[in-house]
């Protein structure tokens, strides 16, 4: 994965019961993640408790480049919970390479033979 902050989603469905929507936790890296996730209604059913929701989340922050670790906690109106995990792994970003060089050399010489054996030399060279 080479995005520094990847969207988390995930549905939670209970057939029975319903899903208890007070009840859902996600954390990221073992940080409580809760409150900055869209948690949604996906069911059809507009009455009673829902059997299925949609849980969206987009950290704030880059996360850094290497593993982690996804968990939801979740219950339904019934009180029987459950808790799944995965893990997923960043790819450190590839360094961009920009080169922009420039040499100027200028050579200046002159010689001048005006009184016994004096010359003049310049040299200057320049790398940017």
């Amino acid at each position: 994965m080479a995005e520094e902050r990847p969207w988390i989603e995930a549905e939670i469905s209970d057939e029975g019961s319903g899903v208890n929507q007070d009840a859902i936790l996600l954390s990221v890296n073992g940080v409580d993640v809760t409150a900055g996730a869209i948690i949604e209604r996906i069911d059809r059913e507009e009455i009673g408790a829902a059997k299925k929701w949609r849980l969206r989340y987009r950290p704030s922050i880059a996360l850094p480049p290497g593993p982690h670790r996804v968990q939801i906690d979740a219950s339904d109106t019934a009180g029987n919970s459950s808790r799944r995990q995965w893990s997923f792994y960043l790819q450190a970003p590839k360094p961009k390479v920009s080169w922009d060089a420039s040499l100027t050399n200028v050579l200046n010489y002159s010689y001048q033979p005006l009184e016994r054996f004096h010359d003049k030399a310049n040299f200057t060279s320049y790398l940017q």
